[in-house]
């Protein structure tokens, strides 16, 4: 669809990646496979490809005919020998289902999960190239979990992580990463007797800030479940009555500051910054957690989720002379899969908060709207529209901008009653819609990507529109994996 409000050259070339779940149905259970898709903008057309990584778990998922990697159904077990039962608990398994978020280091693309792998991905088509092989100094067998978002300083060009060994006591080891070798050095280890789940972390000028919440995985839990074939989510257990942490880091000591408060839950963190001696941390907070009823879509679809597990735009000041934490909702919205202007404002004071949120007059349906906050002055804007679904909407600022939220938002749309996709473009300032281009299909829930701009439109030329312009532009199924797609918006 050709609209006139868009100049063909209003904004920098794009490229979207988004790693979305192949959402495969087996009998009635479902297995999330890593995909990734990528929307292309540029001189006024949108491309589109999806393809399925080829990772190892979807390697030998495929070779056994059976499709079990995050899985929201446990594996049928049956007849299964004891000996491969203790093998399953034993025997490290294979983790690198990458299928919720899409990363960038040093003009290289990486498709991600919360495991600690990297699995890296040919620009041009989407082709897996293969694992990212780090190179550690303190390399833990037991390493098993992280975080899909790494918190990148694009100023010093730093990347910081963690990622949890689990045992007898389990450790959280802060991780500087250098793009350029590879290599991992350990800069802070934070030990607790029983291991917690965490998304996401927030970073600061001085500060890496791990938000330690007591949702808890036990070790007996965690062996229980692979032994009697269970799915990892049967292994946690929320502890309200324990505290939640904020771990401090010094970014270039190591010296780890420690402030306790309140139990909270969260997935997602939103921005941090300093602010006169206090460290401010906005996160998308929740009372409760209840991942059975989370995960289960015929219970979404009925109840929606459970009030006090939904998620609020929440603001905590760490006083580290004082050692307490001051924690304000700075709105009564519902507010999940936050963005913000990171290209100008990552670290640091900020206005605006865009993410998905719930319309009010649909209290039990699942995210169906997109939502902008103004922190200033607690107003929104909405995005709504009956029976559509959007997925994590993306900022991106005009290149020529002068406001913090002079920019478009973009957003992949789900029509589930004409069983079909939209790319949305919504103007940030007014949310006004600027176009829309149509998928002719469905394409299955996603979690996270994020939005990286080509270099020139001759470098997308080159890389890209030539691959599209070989395969004739119409929508074509070259293999079982990839489809071309290309129209107007």
């Amino acid at each position: 669809i050709t609209n006139p409000q868009i100049h063909p050259k209003l904004y920098s070339i794009p490229i979207i990646f988004r790693s979305t779940n192949g959402f495969v149905q087996q009998s009635l259970d479902f297995a999330f496979q890593d995909e990734v898709k990528t929307l292309m903008l540029c001189e006024g057309l949108v491309y589109y490809i999806n393809r399925f990584l080829k990772t190892r778990n979807f390697l030998n998922d495929h070779s056994k005919e059976a499709l079990t990697s995050y899985s929201t159904v446990a594996p049928k077990n049956h007849g299964h020998s004891l000996l491969e039962r203790l093998k399953r608990v034993f025997v490290p398994a294979v983790m690198d289902n990458n299928n919720i978020n899409v990363v960038s280091f040093q003009n290289r693309y990486f498709a991600n999960s919360d495991y600690d792998t990297l699995t890296e991905i040919n620009l041009t088509d989407l082709e897996t190239i293969g694992d990212f092989k780090f190179h550690d100094d303190n390399t833990s067998s037991k390493v098993f979990m992280s975080s899909a978002h790494p918190c990148i300083d694009d100023d010093t060009g730093e990347v910081f992580n963690f990622i949890t060994d689990f045992g007898l006591n389990t450790y959280f080891r802060i991780i500087r990463l250098d793009v350029k070798t590879g290599k991992k050095t350990e800069l802070a280890r934070i030990k607790r007797k029983t291991a917690v789940i965490m998304h996401s972390a927030a970073l600061t000028p001085n500060y890496f800030v791990l938000i330690e919440c007591p949702l808890e995985a036990p070790l007996w839990e965690l062996i229980k479940v692979r032994l009697h074939y269970q799915l990892f989510f049967d292994a946690l257990k929320w502890r309200p009555e324990l505290d939640s942490k904020f771990h401090l880091v010094n970014r270039k000591t190591g010296e780890v500051t420690t402030v306790p408060t309140g139990a909270f839950y969260f997935y997602h963190t939103i921005n941090a910054f300093e602010d006169k001696g206090k460290v401010v941390v906005d996160v998308c907070s929740q009372n409760d957690v209840d991942f059975k009823s989370s995960i289960d879509i015929d219970n979404l679809l009925v109840n929606g989720v459970k009030p006090d597990c939904n998620s609020y735009p929440t603001r905590f000041e760490v006083d580290l002379s004082r050692k307490e934490v001051k924690k304000r909702r700075y709105a009564d919205t519902i507010l999940e899969m936050p963005q913000f202007a990171n290209q100008t404002h990552a670290c640091k004071d900020y206005r605006y908060v865009y993410g998905l949120g719930l319309n009010p007059a649909t209290p039990k349906d699942i995210y169906n709207q997109i939502i902008k906050l103004d922190k200033l002055t607690g107003g929104t804007k909405t995005w709504y529209e009956e029976g559509m679904y959007p997925e994590e909407p993306f900022f991106v600022k005009k290149p020529v901008g002068k406001t913090e939220d002079d920019g478009a938002l973009l957003s992949v749309v789900r029509d589930l009653s004409r069983k079909t996709s939209f790319l949305l473009v919504l103007d940030a300032i007014s949310f006004e819609e600027l176009g829309r281009s149509e998928i002719p299909h469905l394409i299955p829930s996603g979690f996270h990507g994020n939005f990286f701009p080509a270099n020139s439109i001759e470098d997308f030329e080159q890389h890209t529109v030539g691959l599209f312009r070989k395969e004739g532009f119409e929508l074509k199924e070259v293999s079982p994996d990839l489809i071309y797609h290309q129209n107007k918006v």
